[in-house]
């Protein structure tokens, strides 16, 4: 019991630090100040790896501080973890463009119409809950 006890309040310490350190993060970018809140964010990603919202953080600090690559990384990252995530696209499609890469490159074009559909998708999900939530 007193293992089971220490697992738990091990795990919520734990989930209290990601909440800190992201929460950080965020007051960190809205303040302008990129490398703090990427080291905010990197924290956060030590505790919980593959969270698509600390990724997309991550991606739009380095998109911020001009680091295509870096940003080009957890861009990529978030996309493998959440697919139908339209701004995971629009990191994408914003590193790819620090990078200055060609647009006739096939790559970046295949982003740019992923992010429109899944862009286009996520619209049609709204509406058909605020639909449902109507006829109820």
């Amino acid at each position: 019991m007193y293992i089971l006890m220490q697992t738990k309040c091990g795990k919520a310490h734990e989930m209290e630090k990601f909440h800190e350190a992201k929460s950080k993060g965020r007051v960190a970018f809205q303040e302008e100040q990129y490398v703090t809140a990427a080291h905010w964010f990197e924290e956060a990603l030590d505790i919980s790896l593959k969270d698509p919202a600390i990724l997309s953080n991550l991606s739009a600090c380095f998109a911020r501080l001009g680091f295509g690559i870096d940003a080009l990384e957890y861009a990529t990252k978030c996309i493998s973890e959440r697919p139908e995530w339209p701004k995971a696209y629009y990191r994408l499609g914003v590193a790819l463009n620090i990078q200055k890469l060609d647009p006739r490159n096939k790559g970046l074009k295949d982003a740019y119409m992923n992010a429109i559909e899944a862009r286009l998708n996520s619209i049609k999900v709204e509406e058909d809950k605020v639909e449902e939530d109507n006829t109820e």
